[in-house]
């Protein structure tokens, strides 16, 4: 990634406004980045990955199988945003998934802003109890970094956390 796809969050914005403005960032990088094979608003992108819930077949394209709208905006940016890869692209997917499900599960109006450690804690244990081993701890390399990705760009209020998934032991 070159200097010019460097997103820098604005100290002077609430996180609101830091994940608004990283939502359009992402979609200039996808119009910059995507060579024409999807756009922003798609849902299922070619060579990269579908925005589609944990569990659900990747051929299959039921919009009840999305990703919260509260969530989906700043995850296409998120997984736009990414370097690294394939693997570690994957590894954000599985983040997304396993956030996706506390978001839609909670009693309470989550978004990415008011995200805790108590919604990392349940995003990692629902990955443990639905995934096979390796995938929950990939799951929990993934939820650390968006934590990380989160704090630094002030799109949340700072707070620690650390994946309680240990890696699976090699047969």
């Amino acid at each position: 990634m070159n200097s010019i796809d460097t997103f820098e969050p604005k100290k002077e914005f609430d996180s609101r406004e830091n994940v608004e403005a990283f939502i359009e960032f992402g979609k200039e990088l996808v119009k910059r980045t995507s060579r024409g094979k999807y756009t922003f608003d798609d849902n299922y992108w070619p060579k990269v990955g579908n925005f589609t819930r944990m569990g659900v077949h990747s051929q299959n394209r039921d919009p009840e199988n999305l990703l919260n709208e509260s969530i989906l905006p700043f995850a296409k940016a998120y997984v736009a945003y990414a370097s690294e890869s394939k693997p570690d692209v994957s590894k954000r997917f599985y983040a997304l998934r396993a956030i996706n499900e506390v978001i839609i599960n909670s009693d309470i109006n989550l978004t990415v802003t008011n995200l805790s450690r108590t919604e990392f804690d349940e995003a990692a244990s629902y990955a443990v109890s639905k995934m096979a081993n390796i995938a929950g701890y990939h799951t929990g390399q993934g939820l650390k970094k968006l934590h990380t990705f989160l704090v630094e760009t002030n799109m949340v209020e700072p707070f620690d956390w650390k994946s309680p998934i240990a890696k699976p032991k090699e047969e």
